[in-house]
């Protein structure tokens, strides 16, 4: 509940929010609370079934009262399809006289001014202005949408638009070290311990770290053969030279933790110039025992049921003004653990 809270005080899920409910809000106004009703249309907008009933109904009336303006007027409020129906009813005359239909065409036909058959001109304009109105909702809405969407992505922009594209830049430019960290690692073989009298690891892990890579950190789960989970061990960033980006890295931090005993074994891996630098080794003392970084070195870490060997397979250092040997450029590290056999 307080994560949810927490998005609502955010003003971009809010806003978004905003605008989501506004429009389920008018669809269901506009749908359920006050829909739009069509009344009084006229007859030439009928399907043409109901048109076929109406003309059956005219005829039905002028048999018991033959008024041949009213029938003319009537016959002409079907439009263009008078005719067509016409025959449709003649063809099927159901419940009606063949004669009185016969009749009612004579009527119609012989009598019906020129332009009959049309829809009259004050139903035809009806008809035109709701189709208008028709018309200008079904092109209104769409538009209106498309603006709607338009100033929300817009305002998204205006007050985000930077910081995401900035976080964006960060993440594919982390991204493209890491991946180079990566392929580098690949190339490196694992130490056999086998072959040098040893027993052989029950995990071993491959740690690449590339300039740039500002989000160093890799961690890894150690579980006993039976699927136990024993602790971890990993490696991060822990201190920097200097300001701006990349990270300038001159030490990191090296760890084993051990579940059982909530025990952990820290070192931490330096430079050479920070191995050296008095103000550097007092601050990070506290951290961990102090190595220096040199390829082929070891690290050797140990718990109460836990035993790990760090092996520096390849390192290098980046150019720096102020300390040639003080920032990484890459460094490779293997993590080779052993669980201890303890006495029942």
């Amino acid at each position: 509940m307080d994560a949810i809270r927490e998005q609502f005080n955010k003003p971009l899920v809010m806003g978004a929010a905003g605008v989501l409910v506004g429009l389920i809000l008018g669809i269901i106004y506009a749908w359920l609370i006050n829909p739009v009703e069509w009344t009084d249309a006229a007859v030439v907008h009928l399907r043409p079934d109901l048109q076929e009933e109406y003309l059956r109904m005219a005829i039905e009336s002028y048999a018991q009262s033959p008024d041949a303006p009213l029938a003319i007027k009537r016959f002409g409020d079907l439009g263009e399809n008078g005719d067509e129906l016409l025959q449709a009813v003649a063809a099927e005359p159901k419940n009606l006289n063949i004669e009185t239909i016969r009749a009612y065409g004579s009527t119609v036909q012989a009598q019906l001014p020129s332009g009959a058959g049309e829809a009259p001109a004050d139903t035809g304009s009806e008809a035109e202005e709701t189709a208008a109105g028709r018309s200008v909702l079904g092109w209104l809405l769409p538009v209106m949408c498309v603006i709607t969407l338009g100033v929300v992505g817009g305002a998204v922009y205006l007050f985000y638009g930077k910081e995401l594209i900035a976080r964006w830049r960060e993440r594919s430019t982390a991204a493209a070290p890491a991946g180079a960290a990566r392929v580098a690692g690949q190339k490196y073989e694992w130490t056999d311990f086998t072959a040098l009298g040893e027993e052989p690891p029950l995990f071993q892990f491959l740690s690449s770290y590339q300039i740039g890579d500002d989000r160093f950190e890799h961690q890894f789960d150690i579980e006993s053969p039976s699927g136990e989970f024993l602790g971890s061990c990993g490696i991060g960033i822990l201190e920097t030279l200097g300001v701006g980006e990349p990270k300038k890295v001159t030490a990191f931090e090296v760890w084993l933790f051990e579940a059982k005993s909530a025990q952990t074994d820290t070192k931490v891996l330096m430079s050479a110039h920070s191995y050296l630098n008095e103000g550097i080794r007092k601050k990070l003392e506290g951290k961990g025992e102090l190595v220096l970084a040199e390829q082929g070195s070891e690290l050797v870490m140990q718990t109460n049921s836990l035993r790990m060997i760090g092996r520096v397979v390849d390192m290098s250092y980046a150019p720096n003004a102020l300390a040639a040997d003080g920032v990484f450029d890459h460094l490779i590290l293997e993590k080779s653990v052993w669980q201890k056999v303890t006495p029942d």
